[in-house]
């Protein structure tokens, strides 16, 4: 019994904090004070109202309780810059709260529309590095244009990407037209996968010069392995044992002169007779071989 109220406890627990964030969290961007985000929040407004069945708030002559009208109220409140919460203080209905936000603010598309309609007009494809880039920057416009009345065409979309490519893709720009895209999301494929193919093509290019041969990891290993000195053979240096490269060892090699001895033998220890007379025999050897070269 004792476990079970422990549980029924922090589930209560529980659900009164997730309450209590509900209504201290925002579920989309406040209303700026200076109404530049208007249009964006007047939208998210009336999508969230109606998917939580609260569309009443945006009928005017619909009653409604007055639960639901400080339910309504108080998300509005929420969702708006502190200035105009000081502002419209004293007005506690969301229908009313709602209208004066329009009245304020709703003259956004006379004042959005030219600015819209020159940032069409200076939209070009060639000031973009990346066809997403300029895809995402012409839809913002196209989203303004049509919040203020202006309906823009498929056609007028790949007129405006096929007419503003560079100088050097005129070619390409006219091989476009001649496959007379209808839909832009058509064109815009086509985009991207040229796009792809260029970045594969360059790559290839950069990795090596034209006309040269890959090198491959195999042969630097093993030029690698013979430089340290651990191959079979001659080699022209000391080396380890019998091999190429710089090591400690006894080698055969180019700069090996056994008739010397060892350097670092002292005086006071001299060799055996057996190995002096080794290494005599080793020096004579050599001196015939370089007689019988000559």
């Amino acid at each position: 019994m004792i476990i079970i109220f422990l549980l029924l406890q922090l589930l209560i627990k529980f659900y009164f904090m997730k309450m209590a964030s509900n209504l201290t969290s925002l579920v989309f961007e406040q209303l700026d004070q200076t109404g530049s985000n208007y249009i964006i929040w007047r939208k998210d407004v009336e999508t969230y109202l109606i998917g939580h069945n609260q569309q009443y708030v945006l009928e005017p002559n619909t009653p409604i309780t007055n639960q639901q009208r400080a339910l309504a109220y108080e998300f509005l409140r929420r969702h708006i810059d502190t200035n105009l919460k000081l502002e419209y203080g004293n007005v506690n209905c969301p229908k009313e709260l709602l209208r004066h936000l329009d009245d304020r603010f709703n003259h956004q598309k006379e004042v959005l529309l030219p600015i819209a309609t020159t940032e069409w007009n200076d939209l070009r494809f060639q000031d973009f590095k990346k066809v997403n880039e300029y895809n995402a920057a012409m839809f913002k416009i196209i989203s303004t244009l049509q919040y203020c009345g202006r309906i823009v065409t498929d056609a007028d979309m790949i007129e405006k990407t096929l007419s503003t490519f560079h100088m050097s893709n005129s070619v390409l720009a006219a091989t476009y037209r001649l496959l007379g895209y209808k839909n832009y999301c058509d064109l815009l494929k086509q985009l991207l996968l040229q796009e792809k193919n260029n970045e594969i093509l360059v790559k290839n290019h950069n990795s090596r010069p034209t006309g040269s041969k890959a090198f491959h990891e195999s042969n630097a290993v093993s030029t690698s392995y013979f430089e340290n000195g651990r191959g079979r053979g001659k080699g022209q240096s000391r080396g380890r044992g019998r091999g190429y490269g710089n090591g400690r060892g006894r080698g055969q090699g180019k700069f090996y002169n056994p008739g010397k001895g060892r350097k670092f033998v002292s005086d006071k220890n001299p060799d055996p007779p057996q190995k002096k007379q080794k290494r005599n025999v080793q020096g004579n050897r050599k001196k015939r071989y370089e007689v019988i070269c000559f």
